[in-house]
């Protein structure tokens, strides 16, 4: 995957050596490291063209482009780190893998420092509609420049940017040239399901499920009724690390596997960077690495297809998930 160009190229690879960014196929490449903004569905729409994205301006003598510089891992590969960028394509901050000294400018230590940094790149409603990167299938509203209306489109429930609405008329209120414009506010609105207090649902189907419990800063299990509920809901005690937790913002599929120091053995899944598969291990039951799912068809869907699952696959769907991954690492 090439950052300056935003897209997926062809290299001659010597087999050994190397680093991660190195796919079998484009689609692989892809599916990992395109922006999620190429998979949002809009509901409503004047034509079937997609919206229009700003490209990053040419920078100027002695302008300061910083906000618009390409994630950039750095020169080092031994001191990995998350940090933040301004992805001016979605017009927001997101998380990279910086391998700890050179880079670029566009290298914030928290998405706060990137939001005060940079937030005054677009006008709120110039933004793409972006989906996020949660798995929840919410309606909200986005305003196009283009045709001066509000449409439909499904967001994930976190990560997305200033233009999202939740009803058509705030989008046009905010937006709309028929309206008086609001102004800008002065920092985006940070909403995230790990915000969202836990809520059993409206059925009577008892499961165990996990939420994020902001008090305790930890995943913690409750009963779920079967239906209902929000967005603070996981079938894992590692998705919701993943997503919430201590293991929120990591690479975990190129983490290596950890038994842990306990001895309350469990059966796991981890993903071998070297056979590219997932495997079972035995988990002691505390600390350990983010490397460990609770199933085989989460640690594939995670680590081989790059998505968190919206649901665990049951083992009837397993086969079908089996098909997909196969298809995705033998395209011609």
């Amino acid at each position: 995957y090439d950052n300056a160009e935003g897209r997926c190229k062809e290299f001659f690879y010597g087999g050994c050596g190397g680093n991660e960014n190195r796919f079998e196929t484009e689609a692989a490449c892809s599916d990992r490291c395109l922006s999620p903004v190429n998979n949002i569905t809009l509901r409503f729409g004047g034509d079937d063209e997609a919206p229009v994205v700003a490209a990053a301006p040419a920078s100027e003598s002695g302008e300061d482009n910083t906000c618009t510089l390409p994630a950039y891992y750095g020169s080092c590969a031994d001191n990995n780190q998350t940090r933040w960028y301004y992805n001016y394509a979605d017009g927001l901050c997101d998380e990279f893998l910086y391998g700890g000294c050179g880079g670029n400018q566009n290298n914030f230590n928290s998405e706060e420092e990137c939001q005060d940094r940079c937030f005054d790149q677009h006008p709120t409603c110039s933004l793409p509609p972006t989906a996020g990167r949660c798995a929840e299938r919410l309606i909200r509203w986005y305003y196009d420049e283009r045709d001066k209306r509000c449409y439909e489109f499904e967001f994930t429930g976190c990560r997305g940017n200033r233009n999202n609405f939740v009803t058509e008329r705030e989008c046009l209120l905010w937006c709309g040239n028929e309206s008086p414009q609001q102004p800008e506010p002065s920092a985006p609105e940070s909403f995230s399901v790990c915000d969202l207090p836990v809520e059993a649902g409206d059925c009577e189907n008892g499961t165990v499920a996990w939420f994020y419990n902001t008090d305790s800063m930890a995943c913690t299990a409750f009963t779920y009724s079967g239906c209902g509920g929000n967005g603070n809901r996981f079938e894992s005690k590692e998705q919701c690390d993943r997503q919430c937790g201590e293991f929120k913002g990591v690479d975990v599929c190129n983490e290596p596997v950890d038994a842990g120091p306990c001895y309350q053995w469990e059966a796991r899944y981890y993903y071998n960077k070297a056979t590219r598969t997932c495997e079972r291990f035995s988990f002691g039951g505390c600390e350990g690495t983010g490397n460990r799912f609770m199933q085989r068809s989460e640690c594939e869907s995670v680590c081989i297809l790059g998505q968190e699952p919206k649901t665990l696959a049951p083992r009837g769907k397993e086969r079908r998930l089996q098909r997909l991954i196969m298809k995705r690492n033998f395209l011609p």
